[in-house]
């Protein structure tokens, strides 16, 4: 009798309790569940070779320069301010280890020392499509010659080991014809991965100055 007494005058407490105890122990539950995620996810990252401290990487639309990296995050330096940019914003990015589980990774420096570097510039129809070509080559191979045949040979080893035909690395324009209004020149270099923003820089101001004169 002493004991539904007390349960009916302390029932609102209990309840309270019980629910307080639920919400704990789903807590827990979650808690547990994503530090076990981390770890597996820690765990592939390390195993699977995807990047190493100093690569540029993007994961989920988030890029930068790998700076750390452990069993439960990862932090990137990172680049921007748009999509594109190489430039450091100064912030960094801590990515928790679970993400690289579900999330694509793309590796912008699968060539370590080197990348190939793609930027675009955009031009109006009237303008002479055949002498822009001809001026960013020309600045292409003038910036990077002297990265091609470094870059080839880390190129051959990579793509002989996987079986694939290796591609020549000299610069390359593609144009792409967008809009009435619009045509896109995009440019393709081989160039240092920690430079590659100042290399792109040079030929754009060195165009720049030549076709517009």
């Amino acid at each position: 009798c002493f004991v539904f007494i007390t349960l009916f005058t302390y029932s609102t407490e209990i309840k309270n309790l019980a629910f307080s105890l639920a919400a704990l122990m789903v807590a827990i539950v979650l808690i547990t569940k994503e530090v076990s995620l981390n770890i597996m996810g820690g765990i592939y990252k390390t195993f699977s070779g995807g990047f190493i401290i100093g690569d540029s990487i993007e994961v989920d639309g988030r890029r930068g320069s790998v700076i750390d990296r452990d069993l439960f995050t990862t932090t990137l330096l990172e680049f921007g301010p748009t999509k594109n940019s190489t430039n450091y914003t100064g912030k960094s990015i801590i990515i928790p280890n679970s993400t690289f589980l579900t999330t694509k990774i793309t590796n912008e420096t699968f060539l370590k020392s080197f990348v190939l570097h793609n930027f675009s510039v955009t031009l109006a129809p009237t303008d002479n499509w055949e002498r822009a070509e001809e001026i960013l080559l020309e600045r292409c191979e003038f910036y990077c010659s002297e990265y091609f045949e470094v870059a080839q040979r880390a190129l051959n080893k990579l793509f002989t080991k996987s079986h694939l035909e290796t591609p020549v690395l000299k610069p390359r324009v593609q144009i792409t014809f967008n809009s009435r209004d619009e045509i896109e020149l995009s440019v393709r270099i081989t160039a240092p991965s920690r430079t590659k923003g100042a290399v792109e820089q040079r030929i754009i101001k060195d165009f720049l100055r030549e076709f517009y004169s």
